[in-house]
């Protein structure tokens, strides 16, 4: 499938640093003791395999063990709880330190990641959103990739979307895309509307993905848990909490916790904003978070952690890592220098 053109050239970028040697000397230039670096994992499986997700957050048992090991070997891969008690103690962290994260509690971290981190002894912690464990309901982003991935219409047209022409994989992709990139920036309640709506003009059913078994089961995050696994809250049914009324934030927040609380009977103390952009949280919700005992939270705005005075913990960043993330530009992301190009050209535009 064609990559897109900006990852495109990011990759080729990443490969020639490697082989210049300019990777080894960006991570040696930008490791610092003050940093962490919190790497955003969703799904691991071979997506050739599903007819489901829309290739977005996706890497390969194959590729996510290359990145393991990479890590092990050349990282130092923490805890959050690690990571609190150096903020604690108030001293940094090991240098280069990196914490793993996955979203979401879909089955494929129990049956391809979770052996792979026990192998090279990398802790991670697993955001769930409750509603969807023990369940075989989908993702309202799965009914869409589902939805598209198995109509037989050649095009459509969903008038709070727009038209669309099918054809190839590469144009449904992109059709995909576009699509939860709308629905992302509308309500709760108008979002699931439309999807069912979009479903019915697809003409498709989901009633056979309910055998799909697609989410982890308690017993199997209780024996992860018992194993050295973590996991936060992810909300209960993943509603981005700036697009529901706050006391339903409220109760998505507090309930998923104490759901986790009384599964694993450990304490939750870490948060993962769904969505997790700059407008899917603010101060209000990271208030409430922090009276509801977090000690922290992550978002899914880029970039590289700076621990200082400053450091606001319930917006902390996270580097995606993905399909489009091949082995080259894994290891250029970790080294920070992607960061800094993007901080200077962020302040250029602000400039223009």
């Amino acid at each position: 499938m064609k990559k897109p053109f900006k990852i495109g050239i990011l990759q080729i970028i990443a490969k020639v640093s490697y082989y210049l040697g300019l990777t080894h000397l960006f991570r040696f230039c930008f490791s610092r003791k003050n940093k962490i670096i919190i790497l955003m994992y969703h799904r691991i499986f071979d997506i050739n395999n599903c007819d489901l997700d829309f290739d977005v957050g996706v890497v390969t048992p194959k590729e996510f063990e290359r990145q393991m090991e990479y890590i092990s070997k050349n990282y130092n891969p923490i805890s959050f709880d690690e990571l609190m008690e150096c903020i604690e103690k108030k001293k940094n962290p090991p240098e280069n330190s990196v914490i793993i994260t996955i979203d979401d509690g879909y089955k494929d971290c129990y049956v391809n990641a979770y052996p792979i981190l026990q192998r090279y002894k990398v802790p991670a912690t697993l955001f769930l959103a409750t509603d969807y464990i023990n369940s075989n309901e989908l993702y309202w982003w799965d009914k869409v990739a589902y939805a598209i991935n198995n109509t037989n219409l050649s095009s459509f047209s969903v008038p709070e979307l727009g038209a669309y022409p099918l054809g190839n994989p590469c144009k449904k992709l992109k059709v995909k895309r576009e699509i939860c990139k709308k629905l992302r920036r509308m309500s709760e309640e108008s979002k699931n509307k439309i999807v069912d709506e979009l479903a019915h003009t697809l003409k498709v059913d989901f009633e056979e993905t309910k055998e799909k078994d697609l989410f982890l089961t308690w017993e199997e995050i209780k024996k992860m848990s018992e194993n050295g696994m973590d996991f936060g809250a992810h909300t209960c049914s993943h509603a981005i909490l700036t697009k529901v009324p706050y006391e339903q934030a409220k109760n998505e927040i507090i309930k998923s916790k104490s759901i986790i609380e009384s599964k694993i009977n450990k304490k939750v103390n870490f948060f993962s904003y769904p969505s997790g952009t700059i407008s899917d949280f603010d101060d209000k919700i990271k208030e409430y978070l922090k009276n509801s005992g977090f000690t922290a939270a992550v978002s899914t705005i880029y970039g590289i952690n700076r621990l200082n005075s400053e450091t606001d913990l319930y917006s902390l960043k996270r580097i995606d890592v993905s399909s489009d993330t091949n082995i080259y530009l894994f290891k250029l992301k970790l080294t920070g220098m992607l960061d800094y190009v993007y901080g200077i050209h962020k302040k250029l535009k602000k400039r223009r």
